[in-house]
């Protein structure tokens, strides 16, 4: 965002940051500028479009949770998808009555503010924000270009790293930035293109998982 936000011509430049999916389009909105990205955390998505769309956050069950409580994120749109085409019933697996279970897992505070920690599926039982994480270390360390944190066949948290073009890696900065992380082991280094992604540029966390439990057996 800070790049964005410097290359710009007008000098007040505002970057607004979306959160949304396909089923329910965009949701959560919040503001950035060159100034509040100092102090921005980063994990805060914002807050929704008033009268339009709202989230909030429930247990595994769709009970809703209190603030400061991590969840299900859970997305309220009135342009909400209906179902899916020839395939009802997976849609309704994430349906709670006007509520669609995002996938996502996080809390709201008493601000009203949205903030995403990880996908349900993707959680480490020793690690708060696998996400947060992987920000602090991608804004921590220039000679990264990607970090991914994934579970070993152990369900260890595994980092998958890339270095950036030009850049090699800096194993005693790598292990000052870590020293006062939550357990993780020892990185592996892939090439950029050899960390497995969507047509939308996400990275297939379940998919090196597999991957490393073949290579493990």
């Amino acid at each position: 965002m800070e790049t964005f936000l410097r290359t710009s011509i007008t000098q007040d430049a505002v970057f607004l940051q979306v959160y949304g999916q396909s089923e329910c389009g965009p949701m959560i909105l919040k503001a950035h500028t060159l100034e509040s990205l100092k102090t921005s955390d980063a994990r805060d998505m914002g807050v929704g479009l008033e009268d339009m769309t709202s989230a909030r956050i429930t247990d595994s069950v769709g009970n809703v949770l209190p603030e400061n409580t991590d969840g299900h994120i859970q997305l309220l749109s009135k342009g909400r998808a209906l179902t899916y085409y020839k395939e009802d019933a997976r849609f309704q697996e994430n349906v709670y009555g006007d509520w669609w279970d995002s996938g996502d897992y996080g809390f709201m505070d008493e601000r009203g503010h949205l903030f995403l920690k990880d996908r349900q599926v993707d959680l480490i039982e020793t690690i708060n924000s696998t996400l947060a994480i992987e920000d602090f270390l991608l804004d921590s360390l220039d000679f990264l270009a990607e970090v991914v944190i994934v579970r070993d066949k152990n369900h260890s948290p595994q980092p998958i790293i890339a270095l950036a073009p030009d850049k090699e890696m800096d194993w005693n900065r790598w292990w000052e930035q870590v020293h006062e992380l939550p357990r993780l082991n020892a990185p592996i280094i892939r090439d950029f293109d050899a960390i497995p992604r969507t047509a939308t540029m996400k990275v297939q966390r379940l998919q090196i998982e597999k991957e490393l439990k073949t290579q493990n057996n």
